[in-house]
């Protein structure tokens, strides 16, 4: 009986044109997904050469701010802790544990307020200034 129902169910699914699942299709995507406003990114160096890496900060609609960084600084960073800083505010800590081998990937959440172009962008450990760079 249970088995009967199912292969109705597919005899049934199987009749609807395919156009009609592509529009169910966008819809879901309209629905659940999330639109990017607006990106902002910083390189190191700032010189266009492929470098360490950079920080990124993503505005979404539905998300609000995210704060990626993606770092390759050598093995004298490994396991110490790396300050971001914005105009000399600090955006974001990675902890000791995620800084192994020196390679750093971290994506959290952004609280300050909206970063702008040419904002002035540090990377620290200790206090000190590793890498710095602007918004574009």
């Amino acid at each position: 009986m249970e088995l009967d129902k199912v292969v109705e169910f597919i005899e049934l699914v199987k009749q609807v044109p395919f156009y009609v699942w592509g529009i169910i299709a966008i819809l879901i995507v309209v629905i659940f997904g999330d639109r990017k406003r607006w990106d902002k990114k910083a390189r190191f160096p700032d010189n266009g050469i492929k470098g360490p890496g950079y920080v990124e900060v993503d505005c979404y609609r539905k998300k609000g701010m995210v704060l990626t960084v993606e770092l390759s600084l050598g093995d004298e960073f490994s396991n110490k802790p790396i300050e971001i800083y914005f105009n000399n505010h600090l955006a974001a800590t990675i902890p000791e544990n995620k800084t192994r081998w020196g390679m750093i990937k971290h994506k959290s959440d952004y609280t300050l307020p909206s970063p702008a172009d040419g904002e002035n962008i540090e990377i620290r450990s200790g206090g000190v200034t590793i890498l710095s760079s602007t918004l574009h």
